[in-house]
């Protein structure tokens, strides 16, 4: 068999302010990513801070790792057989050139056959792009519905797609679009100008219950709409069946994306349904029609998601007939990949050992560095999380570097900032505290630092346990979904990292929709583990704004705080990214200093696919971008 192994370091390893920078949530991407410079040479790079890091920590930390990790083994075990020995790979970023392109490229792709993707958990079921809030809803969401925009991530720039073309006015506060008039909703109605209206008054109807609404709010009229003053939105002005204008209350960075982007549901199906029960209707929300690229044709609730070509669409008709996305574990995903059972999947857990067993049989893997970051979340609502010397505390206790360097193999990087880590926003590294995490500090000292701060907040540490105020035993609840393996893994150590500081913290694993419906949502949690993926722009309202703090609100951890909305609120005022750069770093710089929740690290994941499986363009940003021009070479 034809050894095939290409790990493909595109454009996303950005060097920024003497940084070697390395994605599960959100909605429409904005303003793209600009001037960046591109690192000529991330592996070597990533090497010597490798030998850098494991001189520092010496072996006392890796023997304590591997303790734990032979623990995780015996709870995960992930079967990878017939691999190669990893000394064979110097370096997890090494590339193989010689086998970057698989399939001759000259080929002309062939029409058929269903690509299949293994995919962790289960999608909600909320296939409304006003309603959902679940990454693995956002996975069939992505190729069933479009928006008048769409952003293309290689070109950086937002392009006509429901809409045939658009403008900005030169004040930057309308937006005038022309719609398309061969557009078809998958049941065969047409695309009108009702349903662009319907989408917006849907998110701004008072009994509206999703978390959609600051993509809009700054639509002209739409606060009047949503307080029941105006039967309409003023700023939405339909000229005629295919032209109309959206007016904003003043400028608004991100609106190109909020706005133009914002996906379009249809008014015949859902006009006449009441809004605030729609997400209860699971006959339509699990049915969705849309007019993208692929249509529903069967959804199974911790099974698949089946869907099928849409031959009408205005792109072109997909060549493929089909995309599954198979619920599966990833313990054996690797050899239902090998076998053909798979085309595609995602490498969560990247390691010298994948790497191997993926080459050994002929499947092509391609890095893809994640646009997001894990973190854990803490809840300032409730004590002692509402005290930022306990959270502080939280940031010296835990581990990240060692966890990146251990654990993910160097496939990672510790996130310091809850943004994007190529973003022209993120901070220079030397503004931000490290907490022990960067690569000149002492682990050590980072330990004495928790136990400070943790005094600091009226904490005493007697014969190697904490006690609060009161004289307890200081105890936390640490919560966290299956289905990703590193997220699972890092729950042990973790733990670990908090014995050292002398408290006890009891793990509760559940599945990722328990646990974001039940607990996070409901706001009933001390600690959490959870993900984000985020947009082209760096606008965190949606998920930072204290207005988002609400049942069911991208601001978990309950974050109130005056100069975070300041900064938030200043950050979309500005157009140009030399005005907007100085607010965004100083609202990460502002975050990582009261730590309302801990990014953990930024993940490298790998796309592994069968080399049959061709066509495809993967960015951090999306994985479906050229969707209808995927195929298979058999």
């Amino acid at each position: 068999m034809q050894t095939i192994l290409t790990l493909k370091i595109p454009l996303y390893i950005i060097k920024t302010t003497g940084r070697n920078c390395v994605r599960d949530f959100l909605a429409c991407p904005v303003y793209g990513l600009q001037d960046m410079e591109r690192e000529t040479d991330p592996g070597k790079k990533r090497e010597t801070r490798k030998k850098e890091r494991k001189k520092e920590v010496g072996d006392m930390r890796f023997k304590k790792y591997g303790v734990i990790v032979l623990a995780i083994v015996m709870i995960l075990t992930i079967g990878l057989a017939g691999c190669e020995d990893p000394e064979d790979l110097d370096d997890p970023t090494e590339i193989n050139d010689e086998n970057d392109d698989p399939v001759d490229e000259n080929d002309e792709p062939t029409e058929g056959g269903t690509v299949t993707r293994g995919i962790w958990s289960s999608p909600a079921g909320t296939f409304h792009p006003q309603l959902y809030t679940d990454a693995y809803d956002a996975m069939t969401i992505d190729i069933v519905f479009d928006g008048l925009l769409s952003y293309d991530p290689f070109e950086e720039e937002y392009v006509p797609n429901l809409a045939e073309d658009f403008e900005m006015s030169d004040d930057n506060l309308t937006m005038k679009f022309t719609l398309r008039d061969d557009i078809y909703w998958h049941d065969g109605e047409p695309f009108t100008m009702d349903d662009v209206v319907h989408s917006y008054e849907f998110v701004a109807d008072p009994d509206y219950t999703g978390v959609r609404f600051p993509n809009i709010q700054r639509i002209e009229g739409v606060e009047a709409y949503r307080d029941g003053e105006a039967d309409e939105i003023s700023g939405i002005n339909v000229i005629n069946d295919r032209e109309l204008e959206i007016t904003l209350q003043e400028v608004y960075a991100p609106a190109l994306g909020d706005v133009g982007a914002f996906m379009l549901s249809p008014a015949h199906i859902w006009e006449d349904v009441d809004v605030g029960g729609a997400a209860e209707r699971n006959d339509l929300l699990e049915n969705p029609i849309g007019t993208g690229p692929f249509k529903m044709e069967e959804f199974a609730r911790d099974e698949y998601v089946r869907l099928v070509k849409n031959e009408d669409y205005h792109r072109g008709s997909p060549l493929l007939d089909g995309i599954t996305l198979e619920v599966t574990g990833q313990d054996t995903a690797q050899a239902r990949l090998a076998t053909g059972d798979l085309d595609f999947m995602d490498v969560s857990e990247m390691s010298q050992d994948q790497v191997a067993f993926f080459e050994d049989q002929g499947i092509v893997v391609e890095e893809v560095i994640t646009d997001g970051y894990q973190h854990m979340i803490m809840n300032n609502r409730i004590e002692p999380f509402d005290d930022v010397n306990v959270r502080q505390g939280v940031a010296y206790t835990l581990d990240r570097a060692g966890f990146v360097e251990y654990i993910l193999e160097g496939f990672g990087e510790v996130a310091h900032a809850p943004l994007a880590p190529f973003s022209w926003a993120y901070p220079d590294m030397t503004d931000l505290n490290t907490y022990g995490d960067g690569e000149d500090d002492d682990r050590e000292e980072a330990t004495e630092n928790a136990i400070a701060k943790f005094e600091e907040a009226g904490w005493s540490y007697e014969d190697g346990t904490m006690y609060d105020e009161n004289g307890d035993p200081v105890e936390f609840t640490l919560k966290y979904p299956t289905g990703n393996v590193p997220r699972e893994e890092s729950a042990l150590i973790w733990q670990e990292n908090f014995s050292e500081v002398g408290i006890d913290v009891e793990l509760r694993s559940m599945d990722f929709d328990t646990l974001a419906s039940n607990y996070v949502d409901e706001r009933d949690f001390e600690l959490a583990l959870m993900g984000w993926s985020l947009v082209p722009d760096p606008n965190p309202y949606g998920i930072w704004h204290s207005d988002q703090d609400f049942p069911g609100g991208f601001n978990q951890p309950g974050f109130v705080d005056e100069r975070n909305d300041e900064l938030i609120e200043e950050g979309i005022r500005y157009i140009e990214e030399e005005e907007r750069q100085p607010i965004y770093q100083e609202w990460g710089e502002l975050m990582n200093e009261k730590v309302p929740g801990l990014p953990l690290y930024h993940m490298i994941e790998g796309r592994a696919y069968r080399p049959e499986f061709q066509g495809h363009q993967f960015h951090p940003f999306t994985d479906y971008h050229n969707v209808h021009e995927w195929y298979l070479d058999e």
